[in-house]
């Protein structure tokens, strides 16, 4: 007896996390790095043609960069190796809080909030703080903590990268650091093998901390720009 068996899958899979945090900038360029690729999902209709997907290939060593864990600047170079060791000291001593306007307005997002903040000050008080991301923006002012989680998993070092002008982590945010540099790490948590964390640097000491919701350290290269890679970590040889 014939039997007509008709398999289709359609190998889209879509992952969000809250807001648009990690939407890469659409002005953003970058040297010396191979596009991602993409997915292209035709509209939904009886006579659709399945969508195909094409493999994004994995990173690898770039022409001309090179590789390993210390570029000559010594303290970009205490960033990685404090980062890498897991030194919670070592850390909080290279992170720098950034001087700003404290809110009492609650939500997500925007400034530091003044009930957080030492001696809870009035609302449009200057407070130092530190702006990080974890798929939603906040503040800290706890270093010592905050160096406790950015480590909390094993780090590799994926690369640094040199802007070309000073970025800020949001542009439509006020309030905020700029970053000269980029120091790109990764690790592996909750079976996705690559989330990448990006420390902003400025005149050497980490201003902006940004954990990628759930996307390899590569996309930092995407969300700001322009943007030159000036090193590799030596798993990209």
């Amino acid at each position: 007896m014939n039997r007509l068996l008709v398999l289709l899958l359609v190998p889209v899979l879509l992952i969000a996390c809250g807001g648009d945090d990690d939407a890469p900038s659409s002005t953003a360029t970058v040297v010396g790095e191979t596009p991602r690729a993409t997915v292209t999902v035709a509209p939904a209709t009886a006579t659709n043609v399945p969508a195909t997907a094409t493999v994004p290939p994995q990173a690898t060593a770039t022409p001309g960069v090179p590789t390993g864990t210390t570029t000559g600047d010594a303290a970009i170079d205490r960033i990685i190796a404090v980062m890498l060791a897991g030194d919670v000291d070592g850390i909080a001593s290279v992170l720098a809080m950034t001087e700003t306007p404290c809110t009492t307005a609650q939500g997500l997002g925007g400034p530091p909030k003044c009930d957080q903040a030492p001696g809870r000050p009035a609302n449009g008080s200057l407070v130092r703080a530190l702006p990080f991301s974890t798929c939603e923006g906040g503040w800290t002012y706890d270093l010592k903590l905050h160096a406790t989680l950015l480590v909390q998993n094993k780090l590799s070092l994926y690369g640094v990268a040199r802007f070309a002008t000073p970025q800020p982590p949001y542009t439509t945010e006020t309030g905020y650091p700029t970053m000269e540099q980029m120091v790109l790490f990764e690790f592996s948590a909750g079976g996705t093998p690559r989330i990448g964390l990006i420390a902003g640097v400025t005149d050497g000491k980490v201003v902006y901390t940004r954990h990628i919701c759930v996307g390899p350290p590569e996309e930092a290269l995407r969300f700001y720009g322009p943007s030159q890679l000036i090193l590799r970590g030596p798993a990209y040889q």
